[in-house]
C-alpha cells in the first residue's frame, strides 16, 4: 500500500514539472514540501496547479508591454493588407490590370504621374491605331495614287506600335513590382523613423500606419474623376487642333 501511495505521489511530481515547466524550481519546492508531510491531497494538487496557472499570466502580463519593436514591425504597419503577398510574389497582376489606379491605392505616388502618362497614351493610342489599321485595308483595295511620305510611313507605324510598347513596360514593371514596392516602404520607414528621432517607437509605428496602408473607397472615386476629367480636357484640345 505504502509502495503504491509512494509511486501516486511520484506520478503527480512528474506530470506537473512537464506542464510547468517555465515555472520548474518553484513547483518542485512546494512539491517537495506535500510529499515529506503526506499531504499530497487533491486540494493541495489544485493548489499548485492554482498557483503556477496565475504565476504564468503574471508574468506574461509583465512581458507584454515591454515587446521590442523590430524593423519588420514598421513594414508591416506600413503596408498593411497583404504583407505577406509583397514578400513572397513578384509579379503583381494587380498592377498589370489597374496600372495608375493601383499605384494610387497603395500610396505608391512615386511614379504615379509617369504611369498617368502611360495610361493616357494607350487610351489615345487604340483607337488611333485601329482608325490606321482600317484605313490601311481601304487604301490597299484602292488604286495607288501619288508617293510616299515620310510623315505618311512615321506616324502610322508609330501609332501602330506605341499601345505594343506600352503594354510591354507595364508588363516589365508588373514582373517586379512587389519587389520594388517593398523596396520603397523600406525606405519610407526609414525616412519616418529619421524624421521622428525622438519620438518613442509606439509613437513611429502609428505614424507608419498613417502614412502607409491603402487609400478608401472614397479618395479612390475622387481620384478617377480627376483622371476622367483630365482625359476629357486632353481630348477636347486635340480635338481643337
Amino acid at each position: 500500500m505504502n509502495k503504491n501511495k509512494e509511486y501516486r505521489e511520484d506520478e503527480i511530481v512528474k506530470r506537473n514539472i512537464d506542464l510547468y515547466n517555465n515555472h520548474r524550481d518553484e513547483f518542485l519546492k512546494e512539491a517537495s514540501e506535500l510529499l515529506i508531510n503526506n499531504k499530497s491531497t487533491n486540494s493541495s494538487y489544485n493548489k499548485i496547479i492554482n498557483n503556477s496557472h496565475n504565476k504564468t499570466l503574471i508574468t506574461d502580463k509583465k512581458n507584454e508591454p515591454n515587446k521590442k519593436i523590430e524593423f519588420d514591425d514598421y513594414i508591416i504597419a506600413y503596408v498593411g493588407k497583404n504583407y505577406e503577398y509583397f514578400t513572397k510574389e513578384r509579379f503583381s497582376i494587380c498592377f498589370l490590370i489597374f496600372r495608375s489606379l493601383y499605384l494610387f491605392y497603395r500610396k505608391y505616388y512615386k511614379f504615379l504621374p509617369i504611369q498617368i502618362l502611360l495610361d493616357i497614351l494607350l487610351l489615345f493610342s487604340l483607337p488611333l491605331c485601329l482608325f490606321i489599321i482600317i484605313a490601311i485595308l481601304v487604301s490597299s483595295t484602292a488604286p495607288n495614287e501619288g508617293t510616299y511620305t515620310f510623315s505618311s510611313i512615321f506616324l502610322p507605324t508609330f501609332f501602330l506600335l506605341l499601345p505594343i510598347i506600352i503594354t510591354i513596360i507595364n508588363i516589365i514593371i508588373a514582373k517586379n513590382f512587389n519587389k520594388k514596392y517593398y523596396t520603397y516602404v523600406k525606405k519610407e520607414v526609414e525616412r519616418i523613423k529619421k524624421e521622428n528621432n525622438n519620438t518613442s517607437p509606439e509613437k513611429i509605428l502609428e505614424i507608419c500606419k498613417k502614412e502607409g496602408g491603402t487609400n478608401g473607397i472614397i479618395d479612390i472615386i475622387l481620384f478617377l474623376l480627376v483622371l476622367i476629367i483630365l482625359i476629357f480636357t486632353i481630348y477636347s484640345i486635340l480635338c481643337r487642333q
